[in-house]
């Protein structure tokens, strides 16, 4: 139903106000709470997630169909699904692992992790299935997540050091001098 909406009044708008419009409109319900639904979500409903995705990037971008997805992504700059939702996992298990608030899911994720001698400013994660939750445990979750990021995250780094370091890390788009559509 957005998206129709979108391509009906596309030709009154820039493209600045396009961008606003599918961000505001589109995007934000799109990934709204993607952290917790996505990894549960069953491969068939993470591509209709990634179709509406891309067609909503087209109809900004005014690319056609055959536009392969990866010409997309660096055309348009945004943060796909599956990068946004790492990302939120990140910034929750660094405020987690910081904090130690909550008490309780501190404690339970810190039963699931360890360190690696070799890289004292990081902790890693392993998959602990004893109660065949699978990816609804969040430590089970961080595992992907941990093993993906690339600098010591348990150093004394300001919050806004880390959520740089993490945006250069999950979306590569970011430290790059492409501009985004």
């Amino acid at each position: 139903m957005v998206l129709h909406s979108l391509r009906k009044i596309k030709r009154f708008l820039s493209k600045r106000e396009l961008k606003q419009v599918v961000t505001a409109h589109a995007f934000s319900v799109l990934f709204y709470g993607i952290e917790l639904w996505f990894s549960l979500s069953s491969y068939r409903e993470r591509n209709r997630v990634r179709s509406v995705y891309y067609s909503l990037v087209r109809l900004m971008t005014s690319q056609s169909h055959w536009t392969p997805r990866a010409e997309l992504d660096r055309i348009s700059g945004r943060a796909t699904c599956d990068q946004w939702y790492q990302f939120c996992i990140a910034k929750q298990m660094i405020r987690i692992q910081k904090s130690k608030l909550p008490n309780r899911l501190y404690e339970s994720i810190r039963q699931n992790s360890y360190y690696k001698n070799r890289q004292m400013g990081r902790v890693f994660y392993y998959v602990k299935s004893n109660k065949k939750i699978g990816l609804q445990s969040l430590s089970n979750r961080l595992k992907e997540v941990s093993d993906s990021i690339n600098f010591d995250w348990l150093n004394y780094m300001t919050v806004d050091q880390q959520c740089t370091l993490l945006k250069k890390n999950f979306f590569p788009y970011y430290s790059s001098n492409v501009p985004p559509a």
